[in-house]
């Protein structure tokens, strides 16, 4: 794994507002090009590819990089930013910089800042996840990420959902997950992707969305999700891939954790490992 990428400091100046139609922000870095709204959703594309779920045409309330908190103690379930589960926080704010942008959001007793930024020499998306326990007493937190896998152009995954994700392959290598879209036909060469949340606590790791999700249910509350649910650590030619990884920290009245969450691609597996 490669060091980190440092993600710039964010003006201390926050905006609070509702998310009822929220603000955009495109990060770009050359290589990458990310959307990120306020409510935390968005889309990450690589030149005419994406590699996030997202529509063509439009940005789902579900499309993006998420997280998932969740503590293991109670069951009770929310999110780092107002997307995928909306839930009622006592704040939420919002403010950017010039290739950054924070989302804050306090909710059951949890601080939680989220910085989202682009690595400045590496095809990267970097997210830096921050929680301080504001209770006065010891919490046990699990952070889940989630990011549906596209790796093809939006238009053509668009129009044949169900086909397209025939042909992206996942793998575990290491601390790392790894996916893989086969080229077919006349395509170009293939683009690879490479996920891992970075910080404290054992991993678990999902890229079965099916599995992920389970019968009926939607990214709002997704059976993984369920209290005391693992993630079930699906690898191979999964039917709708996505990239899960979990880590479960135990949080002292006070105390901050830190993850770095890196989604990274290449035109090889190699390369996007090496990135990521």
């Amino acid at each position: 794994m490669s060091p980190p990428m440092p993600i710039p400091d964010v003006a201390p100046a926050l905006v609070p507002g509702t998310l009822d139609a929220p603000a955009a922000r495109i990060l770009a870095n050359g290589t990458l090009t990310a959307l990120v709204t306020a409510a935390g959703s968005g889309f990450v594309q690589s030149g005419w590819r994406r590699v996030t779920s997202g529509g063509a045409d439009a940005v789902d309330a579900h499309d993006g990089i998420l997280f998932y908190l969740r503590d293991e103690d109670d069951g009770r379930l929310w999110s780092a930013a107002h997307a995928p589960v909306a839930g009622a926080p006592d704040a939420v704010r919002v403010s950017a910089r010039p290739g950054c942008l924070r989302i804050e959001r306090d909710e059951h007793g949890i601080e939680a800042s989220l910085d989202v930024a682009l690595a400045p020499d590496a095809a990267a998306d970097v997210r830096r996840l921050r929680l301080r326990n504001a209770s006065p007493r010891a919490r046990r937190i699990s952070v889940t990420s989630c990011a549906g896998l596209v790796l093809h152009h939006p238009a053509a995954h668009a129009s044949h959902p169900a086909f397209s994700k025939l042909f992206v392959q996942t793998r575990r290598d290491g601390d790392v997950l790894v996916a893989r879209r086969r080229p077919r036909g006349a395509e170009p060469e293939p683009l690879c992707a490479a996920h891992q949340l970075a910080g404290p606590g054992a991993l678990e790791i999902e890229t079965d969305r099916a599995r992920f999700l389970g019968r009926g249910r939607s990214l709002a509350r997704p059976a993984a999700l369920e209290p005391g649910a693992a993630l079930g650590g699906g690898v191979g030619n999964v039917l709708d891939p996505l990239a899960s990884q979990r880590r479960t920290v135990t949080l002292a009245p006070g105390e901050t954790a830190e993850w770095i969450a890196v989604l990274a691609v290449g035109a090889s597996e190699a390369q996007a490992r090496d990135a990521a």
